[in-house]
């Protein structure tokens, strides 16, 4: 089993790609980057709610 500062880090990680990829999709860089970001946002949540 992880620990729980391994999913924490996880979950800190998984939000700056998911910021990166918005900023990318907002400044017209493309629109896959919407569905990275949600991806990624989706990764960091569920890691941020095991690492409780």
């Amino acid at each position: 089993m992880k620990s729980k500062e391994t999913y924490k880090k996880v979950s800190e990680t998984f939000k700056k790609k998911g910021d990166k990829a918005w900023a990318k999709a907002k400044s017209g860089e493309g629109d896959h980057y919407y569905d990275y970001a949600r991806k990624a946002y989706d990764t960091a949540k569920k890691s941020e709610e095991k690492s409780k």
